[in-house]
């Protein structure tokens, strides 16, 4: 049996309302709006769904032997005009950030164990974090970059970025 007491405290977690005082509408998104309640549908995005990092961003690599520039580009960065100030000498990458389609970066780096998920220009610096798949404790990536169509190239060995 139950006390009294114990009978005034118990709720029902049930209660009906009438159909009149609730006026449903569906919002753009297609969530339900109770517009007597003046509530609405709360709506979360994550990060890494619009291919944004979830942590900060790191460098990957910093330069310990200068990398050659060729004089043409040498010359063409360091003229009197500032690449914010120029567009025609202003260099961009000629790509989307891989990371931006995420499930195709994530089928890529399963696919080929290793993948680069993001990068920027700044001036005459490139940085950016490449993404290694972990199937082994000992790792060694190489960027090869280029600046004049592959007729020749550098290598540049990454660093690990701890907690990454």
């Amino acid at each position: 049996t139950t006390s009294k007491a114990q009978t005034e405290t118990r709720t029902s977690c049930l209660r009906f309302q009438p159909a009149n005082l609730v006026n449903q509408t569906k919002a753009e998104d297609g969530a339900t709006n109770m517009e007597d309640t003046k509530k609405t549908k709360k709506h979360v995005t994550f990060a890494d769904h619009k291919g944004l990092a979830l942590t900060r961003v790191k460098v990957f690599s910093k330069f310990t032997d200068p990398i050659r520039i060729p004089i043409n580009i040498e010359k063409m960065l360091s003229s009197k005009h500032t690449l914010a100030s120029s567009e025609e000498n202003k260099l961009v990458l000629d790509f989307i950030q891989p990371s931006s389609d995420y499930l195709l970066f994530r089928q890529n780096l399963e696919k080929n164990l290793v993948s680069l998920e993001h990068c920027m220009l700044k001036e005459k610096a490139f940085a950016g974090t490449i993404k290694v798949k972990n199937v082994s404790f000992e790792k060694s990536v190489t960027l090869r970059v280029t600046f004049n169509s592959w007729r020749s190239h550098s290598d540049v060995g990454c660093e690990y970025v701890k907690d990454s």
